[in-house]
Formats: C-alpha cells, structure tokens, sequence
C-alpha cells in the first residue's frame, strides 16, 4: 500500500510530465501515460458527396491545376460570423478576425478559412545575370478570395547582394506583387515580413502562390551569393 511519501513523490511527477495522470485503484495510486493530443485530420475530396455529413462540403479546389483536390469544410454559420472585430476585440470561439491587415476593422470568419503555408526548400538567390529562381506552395481548403496576405521569408544575403534583388509574390490567377524592391530603394532593411498589399483580393485564392527572385543589380558584388532558408504565406479569405 502507498504511503504518504509515496503519493506526494506521485504528485510531483504528474506535475512534472504533464501527460501523465494520477489513477486511484482499488490497490492504491499509479501514474497513465496519456497520448498527446491530435490536430483534427482534413478530408481530402473532389466533390461534396465524399464529405461525411450534410452539412460539410467540398471546399477550396484550385481551378488552375495545382491540386485536384478541396478540404472537407463544416460551413454551418456560426454566431457571429460577418460581424466587425479588431485587434483587441476579437470574434467569438470559432471565428477569427480576418482583414485586420488592410484596415482598423476587420470581419470575423471562421477558423478554416485562415492558414499558414510553409515551404522549407531552401532557394539560392540568383547572382547578378543570371536567371529568376522561385518556389511555390498550392492553397487549398480556404474560402474563394483572400484578405491578408502575409509573407515571411529568412534571408541569408549580403547588404550588397539584397540591395540589388526584386522579390515578387504571384498569386494562382498570375497577378504579381512586388514586395521587395532593391534597388529602387537601396536605404531599406530587409524586414521580417511582408504585407502584400498590392493584390487585388478580387479572384481566387486557392491555387498555386509563387515566390520569385531576381537579381538587378550591377557588377558591384558578382560573387556574394545568399539564400532564402524558407519562406511561408499566412492567409485569411473569404466567400466573394
């Protein structure tokens, strides 16, 4: 039979671990491992038939050919979503504020319709001359137009070499965002990240996102070379 030293030390170790759990028995206490906690799955599909209720369609496919598959989505309206939210008054449980990058006041969504694409390739940056480099992520599952479009990118480069390139954000249907211009401002810093303010936020979002690089610089630095780690693309929609 336990003591009391032997329930405080179990105590202890519950505290410590977290996952695990103190379990009274009929011959006494012990410690149960728990298994962490899972993300909800996202059901791949092509049409509304293959989601599981009625409720929940088919939602996101890209119409430019990246992927032939939408997300599974519960598009039942929630309390308070197309309600007005800011920053610091957010939107009720399920719901986020979306748009807060373009104006004071955004509008609440649901949680599904905002999400964070990461790439983890690493991309050397084109030397002065030579051609564009880019690399991409397919966006799908989101509602039918973005809101914010956030990009943030870890760039390994000199001041010279930075200075000279032009970083362009293009969206599934082509249109560009320029978000880094080198060498039409040579006195920037390079910041963290990027609010694509430039694109429309009139057709779709889901689809194929390219990141392109170039190089426009003179001779001034021919053998720096650098590389973007990685990159990823945070984005809120919306239904049009």
């Amino acid at each position: 039979m336990l003591n009391q030293h032997h329930i405080n030390w179990l105590f202890r170790s519950f505290a410590f671990f977290g996952s695990t759990v103190l379990v009274l028995t009929s011959r006494g206490y012990c410690l149960e491992a728990q298994p962490p906690a899972q993300p909800a799955l996202e059901l791949t599909c092509r049409e509304d038939a293959e989601c599981p209720e009625a409720a929940v369609r088919c939602v996101g496919k890209p119409q430019d050919g990246s992927s032939e598959f939408g997300l599974c989505r519960d598009v039942t309206r929630l309390e308070g979503e197309g309600q007005l939210c800011r920053v610091d008054a957010p939107c009720p449980s399920g719901l986020i504020c979306a748009g807060t990058s373009l104006w004071k006041k955004g509008v609440c969504v649901p949680g599904w319709m905002s999400k964070t694409y990461s790439s983890p390739n690493r991309l050397d940056l084109p030397r002065t001359g030579e051609a564009l480099v880019e690399d991409s992520v397919v966006v799908r599952g989101l509602a039918t137009v973005p809101m914010d479009i956030l990009v943030k990118i870890r760039l390994r480069s000199s001041p010279c070499l930075t200075r000279a390139l032009r970083i362009t954000l293009v969206d599934p249907n082509g249109m560009e965002d320029v978000l880094w211009r080198g060498p039409e401002d040579p006195r920037k810093r390079f910041p963290r990240q990027f609010n694509a303010i430039d694109n429309p936020r009139d057709d779709q979002v889901n689809g194929q996102w390219r990141l392109v690089v170039a190089n426009l610089g003179s001779l001034e630095c021919p053998q720096d070379q650098g590389a973007i780690e990685d990159w990823s693309l945070s984005l809120t929609s919306r239904w049009d």
